[in-house]
């Protein structure tokens, strides 16, 4: 994640009478003394990029002590649009001087107690906002030498940011449900409710009147920058013209309606009256724009999240789950024909070439001989068990299966060259994978963003099951 786009309240906690204290005290744990403890602390997040807004520069007067001022420092901090804010506690603080303010500023709160001096004061503080509600919170209690608590820190942070993005977010929506997938769905008003999305549906005539208005020229031209980037294309027949139409449009639509990112239904629609989606997918995709096939909502907000929260740097798929080995803990993965350029070892292999017709009866044109290459990765997919959503986490590492491995593969690619497959070692329980699957997909990311996703599940008030 780019954390230069990330802001971040800051201010010191303190109660008005330990500020009076006089004389040849010398307390560690007051919150003038603490200024200093709480400065290393900024710049420990400056050092990262993260763009750092004090309640005031002055770092003596940085510090919030009646219900007054945290009101005032909440009216700040809003202003400035921060992602999340950190309340330092130093010393002793009055909780109520806190706690309307914490509710005024709709954005996730960070309590962080640098020590025993004031641990006593956080973890009241940390009970009012339990008590009251409606404040999102994460406690840390550490010295700030602390490499682990900092990089939970910075995870808690990335997750807040997550989350003020996705509140920002319009999902484009092309068709109905495909192949009656009922598990892929979310209404829009869930996704406003949970996530913060909002909706723009489109049909899929609106697809196709826009494809077609695009000249011969256009077309050649991405066809031309495909087979630069491609060794292995299939040639440029009306297949592969209405594939480039169906690319262009989509783009078109989502770009002159600020589409964050979408979801396309093409079976049966689109792959029987015009094309199929899969090279305008992979293309989106490849240019790192989050999108769907079969209608999948819930695997597109999942894809959608884990592109914000790697600043789109890291390899996505959204497979199928085709088969599971409970003797060697591992899984096998096949999407239909969409995935990442880079997600082999060698772009040498791979091919844009022809769809099987079982999938698009007018063709279409997909990704081909395309296999993960070895990596650490997540497993992640967003479900929903009667009211409640859950956000399924695996941990794993992808690997080139042995020759033997290729027999389920041949089982299901009867129409030669071969769709894109991944293989992944699971290393949790392998029976609790499969029982926490509410989905025919699962979504892949070269990234361990487990505390992030965690962090934001609690932000989302959303549960998950770990496996």
């Amino acid at each position: 994640m780019d954390f230069r786009k990330i802001k971040v309240g800051f201010t010191v906690l303190a109660a008005q009478h330990v500020l009076n204290w006089e004389g040849s005290i010398i307390d560690p744990g007051t919150a003038l003394n603490c200024t200093n403890t709480a400065n290393e602390l900024v710049k420990i997040l400056e050092k990262q990029g993260l763009k750092v807004i004090k309640y005031s520069e002055d770092s003596s007067r940085n510090i919030i002590d009646s219900i007054y001022n945290a009101i005032k420092s909440t009216d700040k901090f809003i202003a400035e649009d921060v992602d999340c804010v950190i309340y330092f506690v130093g010393s002793w603080v009055n909780a109520n001087s806190y706690i309307q303010s914490a509710r005024l500023m709709k954005r996730p709160i960070v309590i962080w107690v640098p020590g025993e001096n004031a641990l006593a004061s956080g973890l009241t503080l940390k009970g009012s906002f339990s008590e009251v509600g409606d404040i999102d919170f994460e406690f840390f209690y550490s010295y700030i030498s602390n490499g682990a608590a900092i990089k939970k820190l910075l995870s808690f942070i990335k997750a807040s940011h997550t989350k003020r993005r996705l509140e920002k977010s319009i999902f484009g929506r092309f068709g109905g449900v495909s192949l009656g997938i009922t598990s892929s769905e979310v209404s829009q008003n869930e996704l406003i409710k949970f996530f913060g999305i909002s909706v723009e549906d489109f049909d899929p005539l609106t697809i196709v009147t826009e494809a077609e208005k695009f000249s011969e020229d256009e077309v050649k031209e991405v066809y031309y920058d495909i087979s630069k980037r491609i060794q292995v294309v299939a040639k440029l027949d009306e297949i592969f013209e209405r594939s480039i139409r169906l690319y262009l449009a989509l783009k078109k639509i989502i770009d002159k309606n600020f589409i964050d990112f979408c979801s396309i239904k093409c079976v049966n629609d689109l792959s029987n009256n015009y094309v199929g989606a899969c090279l305008a997918q992979n293309l989106l995709l490849n240019e790192g724009f989050v999108s769907t096939c079969n209608s999948d909502t819930k695997g597109a907000v999942t894809m959608y999240i884990l592109s914000l929260l790697t600043n789109k740097e890291s390899i996505y798929y959204r497979p199928d789950i085709m088969r599971i080995d409970f003797c060697n803990n591992t899984i096998s993965l096949r999407s239909d024909g969409i995935g990442n350029f880079c997600m082999s070892e060698s772009t040498k292999d791979i091919c844009l070439d022809y769809q099987s017709r079982f999938e698009s009866h007018m063709g279409g044109i997909c990704l081909n001989n395309a296999i993960f290459k070895p990596s650490l990765v997540n497993l992640v997919m967003i479900s929903k068990i009667k009211d409640n959503y859950y956000l399924h986490l695996s941990e794993g590492e992808t690997f080139y299966p042995k020759d033997t491995d290729y027999i389920v593969q041949d089982q299901w690619d009867q129409f030669p060259p071969k769709l894109p497959w991944a293989y992944v070692k699971i290393k949790g329980d392998i029976d609790k994978f499969l029982q926490n699957s509410y989905s025919g997909f699962t979504c892949l990311v070269t990234s361990n963003i487990k505390d992030e996703l965690i962090y934001l599940a609690n932000l989302l008030k959303i549960k998950t099951n770990l496996d």
